[in-house]
């Protein structure tokens, strides 16, 4: 069961207060969203996962650890991505990345992938989050920094493959949440095909609003977000019980890997 003050953790995690961060892309500035909603611990299901390979030692972290990040990564269905090359490491994040992301804790060691068309490319950030899902929050790479040392790639699906293997690993064990529902990019795809929130899932609070394409954030492609009617906040992403969605519709918002959701009542379209 989700408490009443997890409850409102999941709330004020996902439906954000104000817009942080202006980053220009092709169609102008964009504002995202303050809450960072693959960082916020409101499933259940991945502390084993944070204390087994969330790093905290300043010594290089072991080869195991490692491979728990890149088996995590191809676990949560990163086929967004497509083909990338890749910087993966247990570590904070730099002056630059701060300087572009607001992220709670971003000196903490955590899985970081640094993803780019080709080294010395400007890159994007995915961190994992404590479900053992991915966060990638921007949708531009403007003004990050490049890409260095390269150590790894993903296919044209999003499987991470290092550019050398890692001796006298194995492989880690799905969590729970990977085994029991289909997800895409690090997101639980809520709603069976009859519009039904999938069974052990569950929602911890209900706000509404419209809701419209054009989430800022790397997700499947039925994502939406919403904006509240009384505070014009911004939730992302959302999923409604269908893409043709309107008026009176639910759509469940939430984080990578999360069991929790926010019940949406979407008031029309944008």
């Amino acid at each position: 069961m989700v408490s009443r003050a997890g409850s409102r953790a999941v709330a004020a995690a996902l439906s954000c207060l104000r817009p942080y961060d202006p980053v220009a892309d092709r169609g102008g500035a964009l504002a995202i969203c303050a809450a960072v909603v693959g960082l916020v611990a409101a499933s259940n299901d991945g502390s084993g996962w944070a204390r087994a390979a969330l790093s905290t030692d300043p010594a290089a972290p072991s080869a195991q650890t490692l491979r728990t990040c890149v088996d995590r990564w191809n676990q949560d269905t990163m086929v967004s991505w497509g083909s990338m090359s890749v910087r993966i490491s247990i570590r904070g994040l730099g002056a630059r990345e701060r300087s572009v992301l607001s992220i709670p804790e971003p000196a903490e060691r955590r899985c970081t992938l640094s993803l780019a068309g080709r080294p010395g490319d400007n890159s994007w950030i995915c961190r994992i989050g404590d479900s053992g899902g991915y966060y990638c929050p921007l949708v531009t790479s403007d003004g990050m920094p490049p890409l260095r040392n390269r150590n790894g790639r993903t296919d044209q699906r999003g499987v991470l493959k290092l550019d050398v293997p890692l001796k006298g690993t194995h492989a880690t064990p799905p969590l729970s949440w990977q085994r029991r529902y289909p997800h895409v990019d690090g997101f639980i795809l809520p709603w069976t095909r009859a519009g039904k929130l999938r069974p052990g899932l569950r929602f911890v609070v209900t706000e509404r609003g419209s809701c419209g394409f054009g989430s800022e954030h790397r997700v499947p492609r039925s994502a939406v977000r919403c904006v509240d009617s009384r505070t014009a906040a911004i939730t992302d992403p959302c999923f409604p019980q269908r893409r043709n969605f309107r008026a009176g519709d639910v759509a469940a918002c939430g984080a990578p890997g999360d069991t929790s959701f926010i019940r949406w009542v979407i008031t029309g379209r944008f």
